[in-house]
C-alpha cells in the first residue's frame, strides 16, 4: 500500500528552483497573454467629433483654476430661453471670467435638443458670448414667453360663487405676469 505524505495546507512545501523560476515569471506571461486578447478583441471605433463650433481662440483659452462652477440649471430646448440665460447669468456673475469662458460654461448648461443644436453649429462659428446668446435666443425664440400687458388685467373678473378672496389672489398673480404696472391703475381695474 503506497502511502502518500499529507501536505498541511498552513506550511506547504517550498517550491523547489523550477518551480520558483516558473512562478516569477507567470505574472508577466499573464500580463502578455492579456495585451494579446485585449488587441485580438475588435472594439467599436468611436467616431471622432465634429469640430467644434467655438473659434480656435475660445477653445485655446482654459478655464481660470479652480473654478467650479455648480448647480446651473439645464436648459433641454422646451423652456423660455431668455429665462435661462437670465437664470445662467444671476450665477456665473458672481466669477469674474472672461468671455470664452462664460462660452465654454454655457455650452454645459444645454441638454436634449439645445445640446444637439449647439453640436450642430457650423466649426468655427462662435467666437464670442454674443454671439452665442444671439444664436441661442433667435433658435430657441418659438419658446419665448410674451410679456403680458395691462390690458390682460383687464380679463381678469371674480368668478360666479368665487370668495373674494380667491379673486384678488389671481389678480395679484397676474398683476405680477406684467411689467411696470403704475398701481393707480391698478386701483381703477379693481
Amino acid at each position: 500500500m503506497a502511502h502518500f505524505a499529507a501536505q498541511h495546507p498552513i506550511n506547504p512545501p517550498p517550491p523547489s528552483p523550477r518551480q520558483s523560476r516558473e512562478l516569477s515569471s507567470a505574472p508577466e506571461e499573464e500580463q502578455q497573454r492579456q495585451e494579446e486578447v485585449n488587441n485580438q478583441v475588435s472594439r467599436p471605433k468611436v467616431a471622432q467629433t465634429q469640430e467644434h463650433s467655438f473659434s480656435a481662440a475660445i477653445i485655446a483659452e482654459a478655464l481660470p483654476a479652480g473654478v467650479k462652477v455648480s448647480n446651473l440649471s439645464k436648459y433641454d430646448g422646451t423652456g423660455d430661453p431668455q429665462e435661462h440665460l437670465d437664470k445662467f447669468y444671476a450665477k456665473i456673475d458672481w466669477y469674474d471670467l472672461s468671455d470664452a469662458a462664460y462660452c465654454k460654461v454655457f455650452c454645459t448648461t444645454l441638454s436634449k435638443r439645445a445640446l444637439a443644436w449647439f453640436n450642430q453649429l457650423p466649426a468655427g462659428t462662435i467666437s464670442n458670448l454674443e454671439q452665442l446668446t444671439q444664436r441661442f435666443l433667435h433658435h430657441f425664440s418659438i419658446n419665448m414667453r410674451v410679456p403680458k400687458t395691462v390690458a390682460f388685467l383687464f380679463t381678469i373678473h371674480q368668478r360666479e360663487n368665487e370668495p373674494l378672496r380667491y379673486y384678488m389672489q389671481r389678480f395679484v398673480e397676474a398683476v405680477h405676469e406684467v411689467p411696470h404696472v403704475n398701481h393707480e391703475l391698478l386701483a381703477s381695474i379693481i
